[in-house]
């Protein structure tokens, strides 16, 4: 599943825990992505990388959120 697939299906809040299970594959599909650019540019790659940054800032804000929402619920 890629970032920006991870990122969609957060509609419902879910639990940091969760979301941060998920960093270490974003991290390598990312990774594969970046390498990919660097070694064939393509405007189409470069807009399909654009498109996988963006979802995974979405994913990173939703872990954000969540944490700021256990915290108050942890009275924090």
């Amino acid at each position: 599943m890629s970032p920006a697939e991870i990122a969609a299906r957060q509609n419902a809040p879910l639990n940091s825990d969760l979301m941060l299970r998920a960093l270490p594959e974003i991290a390598d599909h990312l990774q594969a992505q970046l390498i990919e650019l660097h070694k064939r540019p393509t405007p189409e790659r470069a807009e399909r990388m654009a498109t996988e940054l963006e979802g995974i800032r979405r994913h990173v804000l939703n872990i954000r959120a969540a944490l700021v929402r256990e915290a108050k619920a942890d009275g924090q």
